[in-house]
Parts: structure tokens; sequence; C-alpha cells
């Protein structure tokens, strides 16, 4: 058949092997990259399998194979590019499979390239997973149950030790009705130790431990206290907000007896002259909550004492606040503070009358009466005892070179003389 000179036999080839099955098929990158990933293997496998053939060839021998090396793979790639029908379904069906999209085409292209069976590889566990596969769907409903109950056992016996048979047919019947979570977990971890797990422990560390545990207890409780003192105390800072609030009520409901804790007004008296004598102190003191008579009460006694008294706060909150002012603490009108606190408690006994500046009347002794007799003994850290001591002195020695006196100096009270000395003015 004469053909056209300017035709190409190669382009009509290409041309005609379009029109058959395979024709249509979209080559895309990844084909053309393993064909190129195939053919360097290829090259470097026959260079590695020439290594041993002699050296001393042609450099034109060598080029001339490398050309008709080179030609055979460009024909092998065409007739991969224009295959027969027949292998379009056997294509499809391995395209199709989940672990056969690019070995199975290397595998099919080195098959071709090299015109021989080689090897089967390995396809990432297909078979397996295919013979897995068909055993799942053979089997029933109650072996598949026997299967998943295996299944769980296997990880129950890893904690026999932790759960007991009453927890493990709880966790097997959570599983099985489908009501496991969360909570049920958390429930089995967060259950106390059991009782006697200790007993492997020495005796002498457990009675430190217990020990130690105690004096933890003992401080813990220590703490306490001092917050609930510092809480009923007026004089200290208070938090503001809510957490201040509840400490204070926590304070005030204490049925222990706290010091400076303001419990009725007559303790709020003693509270009121303490805030006034700490001059470099805080200048306001916030009371407990009270009731509306109360505070009238605590406003009365504060304006005796002159001092500022704001209430804050809403219902069963409401509490008063004292300030102090230029003339707290001056002039303080006892008389108002004697009937206010009389009014509540008939027994209280109130500071003497006649002001700040009279001073109180000392004790007075009869005439004739020993003085002193009652004194404590002087012990080793009076400061005369250690100098003699220092001079070699002891106790029940008597004091002087010639024995001293062997009943001590007495001092008895004496009013009808001045004594020695004195002189009436």
């Amino acid at each position: 058949m004469e053909l056209d000179g300017e035709l190409d036999l190669k382009a009509m080839m290409r041309f005609v092997n379009s029109m058959g099955g395979e024709g249509s098929r979209h080559i895309s990158m990844d084909d053309i990259a393993d064909i190129e990933r195939i053919r360097r293997e290829d090259q470097e496998g026959e260079g590695e399998n020439g290594e041993d053939e002699d050296d001393e060839d042609d450099d034109d021998d060598e080029s001339s194979e490398e050309d008709e090396e080179m030609e055979a793979v460009v024909r092998k790639e065409e007739q991969l590019l224009v295959a027969e029908g027949d292998d379009d379904f056997d294509s499809s069906s391995e395209d199709d499979h989940p672990s056969g999209s690019f070995q199975a085409r290397l595998d099919r292209i080195r098959k071709m390239n090299k015109g021989k069976q080689r090897a089967d590889v390995d396809v990432g566990g297909s078979e397996d997973d295919d013979d897995a596969m068909e055993m799942a769907l053979d089997e029933s409903w109650a072996d598949q149950d026997n299967r998943f109950i295996a299944h769980i056992q296997s990880f129950v016996d890893e904690g026999q030790e932790i759960l007991s048979r009453k927890d493990r047919n709880r966790v097997f019947n959570a599983i099985r009705n489908g009501s496991w979570g969360r909570d049920e977990y958390e429930e089995l971890v967060a259950r106390p130790a059991q009782t006697g797990k200790d007993k492997s422990v020495p005796p002498h560390l457990e009675a430190q431990w217990k020990k130690d545990r105690e004096k933890k207890a003992e401080n813990k409780r220590k703490r306490a206290a001092q917050r609930l003192e510092l809480a009923a105390d007026p004089l200290v800072p208070k938090k503001r907000g809510k957490k201040g609030m509840k400490a204070s009520l926590a304070a005030a409901r204490s049925s222990a007896e706290l010091p400076n804790q303001v419990r009725d007004l007559v303790s709020l008296e003693q509270q009121i002259r303490r805030f006034l004598a700490d001059l470099g102190g805080p200048h306001t003191m916030a009371l407990p909550p009270a009731n509306k008579g109360t505070r009238a009460k605590i406003h009365e006694l504060a304006n005796a004492f002159h001092l500022k008294s704001p209430s804050k706060g809403k219902g069963d909150q409401r509490y008063t606040t004292l300030t102090k002012t230029t003339m707290s603490g001056i002039n303080i009108n006892e008389n108002k503070i004697r009937k206010i606190l009389r009014s509540v408690d008939s027994s209280w006994q109130g500071p003497d009358r006649g002001g700040p500046n009279k001073v109180s009347s000392l004790a007075k002794h009869k005439e004739g009466e020993e003085v002193g007799k009652a004194a404590p003994k002087i012990g080793q850290s009076n400061i005369g005892f250690q100098m003699l001591a220092a001079m070699g002195w002891s106790e029940g020695d008597k004091i002087g070179l010639s024995g001293g006196l062997d009943i001590p100096l007495v001092a008895v009270m004496k009013k009808t003389k001045l004594g020695l000395g004195a002189t009436v003015s």
C-alpha cells in the first residue's frame, strides 16, 4: 500500500489505536509518572544485571544498545496507551478496588513491559480483608455477638484485679444495652479504695502516715478558727462582696466564744472604745448585720461617741459602718451610753463618774498591817538571785560575814507617824 509522503506512519498508527477501546481512556499525570518511574527502575535493573559483562565493548555498541532499549520502551508505552478492549473490564475492576489503585497499575505495566510473569506483590493485605469480609457475611448474629463479647472480655481481663464480679456484669449489661457512657467510667474510677488495701504497708510507715494526716487536720482546724476570729473582729479589714458578707455571717452565727466579737450592745461598746483608742488604726469599723431596732440603738450609741454610723445593704443583710471624725472620743456622753446599755442589760456596770481625768482610789491598808507578806518567792531568773549566786551564795544560806539575820525583815503599815526625816508641811 502506497502512502502519501507527507503522512507519518507512526501518526497513522496512533490514530488507528485511538479508535480502539483504550483510545478514549483519560491518561492522568499519575499514569505518566508511573510510566516514567517504571522506566527508570527498569534501566537501573538492567544496569545492575550488566555489571558483570565485559567492559571492553566498544562505545558504539553501547550507544546502539541504549538506542534500541529506548525504542523498545517507547513502543511498549505506546502499546500501554493503546491497550486492547479485553483489559478494560479488568482495569476498571482493579481501579474500583480500594487497595488496587497504584500497585495494580504498577504490576500490570511491569508485566507488559517485561513480557514475562513476575512474582506477585502484596497489595496491602487486600486478600485478608476480602476473606475477613466474606467471613463476616457468613457469620450469624449470634456468632457476631460472641465475637464482640470475647473482644470485650480481653479488655476486662487486663483489669481483673480492679473490677469485681458485680462490676463486670454491670459493664457488660451497660454495653449490651447501649447505655455505657462517661458517667459509669468516672464512677468506677472515682470509687473509694477497698478496705485492707494497706495490709502490705509496714506498721511504722502506716503510723507515720496517720500522724501526718492528724497533724494536717489539726492545722486545718487552726486555720479555720483563725479565719473565723478575723471575720468576727470588726477592726480587721474584710473582703468586699459576697465572700466578705458570707464570712461575717458565719462568724455571727458561730456559737463559739470568739475574742473581739460583737455579740450585743455591751460588747459593741467595748469594741468602740478599742476602736477609738487605736489612733493609728483603721478609720472605719463594719458591724455585723442587725435588724431595724438594733440599728437604731447602734446609731444612738455611735452618736454618744461622736461617730458617723451610715447603714448599707438590703433586708436581712443590712449592716452599719462606724467612721471616725475629728470629734470622736472627745467629750463622750457617758450618761447616754449608760442609759442605752442598762436598757438592754440591767447588770451592766459602766466606768465611774467624774470624767476621764478622775483617778480611781487605791487599796488602803490598816494600821499595823504587814505589807508584802504574800509576795512570790524570788526565783533563779531574778537578777539579784543570779548576782548572789555568782558570789558563792546558795539558796538557804544566810547573807553576811557574821551569819546574817535569822528572821527576815518585814514591812508593817504605820499611819500615826510620818517616819524618819518627815515633816508636816
